[in-house]
């Protein structure tokens, strides 16, 4: 069995250096499950549940609130973060082979979420800059706040946090009164049991994002009431996506969503107060692109992290330059095709998050429930 002060000595200088503070916490979830979903969730919510997706949006209150449980769980009963925990748990060789799993599927995630506000970009705002130099620039940024260490990262996810969740609930309340008619929300409710739950585990599997708690938290400098903390993630997430669901939804119908890529970008171009607060799309891009930065990030940053304890390295900030170039060759794939981009959109996506974001956990959950170590 992995040992606490053994896991310790491989986190090294970063883990005896500081703590994280519980609001760094929050910022970290927020960008987790704030900016991809803010651009990718309503959208899709919207094209399975109609006018109704609003309804499951505020379903996804009490799912959510399960899955934070089951991490807060799974953290009390656990001496060490992840990917330490899977060998505290399943034992060092399927500890192993899922942390190999993770290591590839964080490296997805990062390519797909880098892809994704690349094929934004270049499809919305800079339609002749190459997608080479929008990958490089991004990366560029990331590997910066790797090498800066974790300590300057969760000071950055602060400063986004402050001013891009403010920023995006103005934008939705501006863009909620942009030609809006409160009868393309009729009929409330008429949805089958179906769409209601495919539309709910939509919304649900991208709370499976939070996962990269299981890490963080054991930086955390007060564990007590990080319970507290996580409510207030989901709270503050429900929130944004109810809101941004019914702004598109009263604005432009739920018929009209299918025909937009990026429904609340939409929106946003939408805005025009009295022909004098009027394009700001271009402020919307500039703060988006922090969050995004943010996101990708994070589960980079946990790819390197995977791999120090995969090959047993006592370091794992050197690794990030290598794996710059998987996450920009893949990225460069994904955002060259639009079709291959959409199919992981629309199917893979969730299938990747309900899985080894909530159904892995799930059992670690149950393993922890029902056996107790001597």
């Amino acid at each position: 069995m992995v040992k606490t002060r053994l896991i310790f000595y491989y986190l090294g200088v970063i883990y005896n250096l500081y703590r994280i503070s519980n609001f760094q916490i929050f910022c970290f979830m927020i960008i987790l499950v704030g900016p991809v979903a803010f651009l990718e969730q309503p959208g899709r919510v919207i094209s399975i549940a109609a006018q109704n997706a609003w309804l499951t949006s505020l379903a996804a209150l009490f799912s959510g609130a399960l899955i934070i449980l089951m991490f807060s769980f799974i953290i009390k009963k656990s001496e060490n973060p992840f990917p330490y925990l899977l060998e505290e748990h399943f034992g060092i060789i399927i500890g192993k082979f899922l942390s190999l799993i993770y290591l590839l599927v964080f490296l997805f995630i990062t390519s797909y979420t880098l892809a994704l506000f690349v094929n934004f970009i270049t499809n919305n705002v800079l339609p002749d800059t190459p997608i080479s130099i929008l990958i490089g620039g991004l990366l560029f940024v990331g590997y910066i706040i790797i090498k800066s260490g974790l300590e300057s990262f969760a000071r950055l996810c602060e400063i986004i946090v402050y001013i891009g969740l403010p920023f995006s609930f103005l934008i939705i309340f501006l863009g909620s009164f942009q030609t809006p008619d409160i009868a393309r929300l009729l009929p409330i409710g008429y949805i089958s049991v179906k769409d209601f739950s495919l539309a709910l585990v939509s919304n649900t599997s991208v709370l499976g994002r939070l996962f990269p708690l299981l890490t963080f938290a054991y930086f955390a400098n007060n564990t007590a009431k990080l319970n507290s903390v996580l409510f207030k993630v989901l709270l503050t997430y429900i929130t944004l996506m109810t809101a941004t669901v019914l702004a598109i939804i009263v604005v432009f119908g739920a018929n009209t969503v299918d025909i937009l890529a990026f429904p609340i970008f939409s929106l946003v171009r939408l805005i025009d107060i009295s022909e004098f607060i009027n394009n700001v799309d271009i402020v919307f891009i500039g703060i988006w692109v922090l969050g995004i930065v943010g996101a990708l990030t994070i589960f980079w940053f946990l790819a390197c992290f995977v791999s120090q304890y995969i090959f047993n390295l006592k370091e794992f900030d050197f690794l990030a330059a290598p794996f710059s170039l998987i996450i920009a060759t893949t990225s460069l794939l994904m955002s060259q095709n639009i079709i291959i981009l959409n199919i992981i959109t629309k199917h893979l996506v969730i299938y990747i998050y309900v899985l080894l974001f909530i159904l892995i956990p799930f059992f670690i959950f149950l393993k922890s429930l029902f056996y107790s170590r001597v």
